[in-house]
């Protein structure tokens, strides 16, 4: 049976730009904490006109101590959040199964803009107090669980020092712990999007690339 998925953020909007930020997807019923992922920025999912549940309001309140309830909205799923769940319940590594809980998504930035390049843009001209994430905040919720990290290459494209420094701190804070899936030197990891695996993973030889043994051993991380 399918199990549905719902998609809860902080969700400001300033000078026409949307900030989209301390997103959870949640998967069935259960808000047990799976793991977390750092991507890039915040893409095409919007914001639902529907109002959130009191009980839900107060779970969502509690695994982001920081936040305010006025805040929180329903989103829609996209294309990422689809990929992102399939790396986490196995299904690029051959081996897919039904997966319960709370998926913590984290940005570099957090300008909802699916135009990766319109991204770039807003980003150099915003000043808000939303853009970035919180480092200290992100270390306290991610836990002891497993993070997948899919910024690819932005690190470098968005030139900017903030986001040189968390992209940074949060990688060592990762490879400090034991069983990461991460390679110990930086600039040995590609930092794989989910689109991209997703658009990849059907090749016949996916299974003798890097990116494969990237995705058995987040696999394995999960199932410790």
């Amino acid at each position: 049976m399918e199990q549905h998925i719902r998609v809860y953020a902080e969700y400001f909007n300033e000078k026409d730009i949307g900030y989209r930020k301390t997103t959870i997807i949640q998967i069935g019923d259960s808000w047990e904490l799976l793991g977390s992922a750092i991507l890039k920025n915040p893409g095409s999912a919007k914001p639902i006109d529907k109002k959130i549940e009191e009980k839900n309001l107060i779970t969502l309140s509690s695994i982001c101590p920081n936040s305010k309830r006025y805040n929180w909205k329903e989103f829609s799923v996209d294309a990422t959040m689809q990929c992102l769940i399939k790396i986490f319940n196995g299904s690029y590594v051959g081996n897919p199964k039904e997966i319960s809980g709370i998926i913590l998504l984290f940005n570099l930035h957090y300008i909802r803009e699916a135009d990766i390049n319109k991204a770039r843009d807003l980003f150099n001209t915003s000043l808000s107090e939303h853009t970035f994430p919180n480092l200290d905040e992100v270390r306290f919720m991610i836990g002891n669980k497993p993070v997948f990290i899919g910024w690819f290459n932005e690190h470098k494209k968005l030139k900017n020092d903030t986001v040189a420094y968390f992209s940074n701190e949060i990688f060592n804070h990762l490879i400090s712990k034991e069983n990461c899936y991460l390679e110990k030197g930086f600039k040995e990891n590609k930092f794989y999007h989910p689109l991209y695996i997703n658009r990849i993973y059907s090749n016949p030889n996916f299974k003798n690339w890097a990116i494969f043994n990237a995705l058995q051993k987040f696999q394995n991380q999960l199932d410790l």
